[in-house]
């Protein structure tokens, strides 16, 4: 059995109407690609916060001694995959496919070799809907 890229995994069940834009195994092949692991790797139902947010991960920075032995050294990478319309799944499933999914794994692969200065604050790498393609915001 192939070790799974994350420490934790969940999956939200849709209403009619949402779907998933790709599945568990691309993300897992690409993260293994890239020798990428992130701390938890969710598949979320949108909410009143995600706005039109496909896929979000984001670096916590520095961590606190008091949580260190709950963190693992690899960091704390939570890579969230959001739920879309349904009537959007072909489209945004192809452009995960083609160019984000493979993307998003190099830049959590990176975040090893980052400098102190980077890793020691918070980032974020946001991949948004925008009406005729993904759009991507890093903070």
């Amino acid at each position: 059995m192939t070790k799974q890229p994350w420490k934790q995994y969940s999956k939200d069940s849709l209403p009619s109407g949402l779907a998933y834009p790709v599945g568990r195994d691309l993300i897992q092949h690409e993260l293994s690609l890239a020798g990428a692991s992130v701390t938890s790797l969710s598949f979320s139902r949108p909410d009143l916060h995600s706005g039109d947010s496909v896929l979000d991960i984001y670096w916590s920075g520095d961590v606190p001694r008091r949580v260190a032995d709950v963190i693992p050294q690899d960091g704390f990478l939570l890579m969230t995959l959001m739920a879309i319309p349904s009537a959007e799944k072909r489209a945004i499933g192809d452009e995960l496919r083609d160019r984000w999914i493979a993307a998003a794994a190099n830049w959590i692969a990176a975040v090893a070799d980052r400098g102190d200065a980077w890793r020691s604050m918070e980032h974020r790498w946001l991949l948004r809907r925008t009406p005729d393609r993904l759009s991507l915001i890093e903070a």
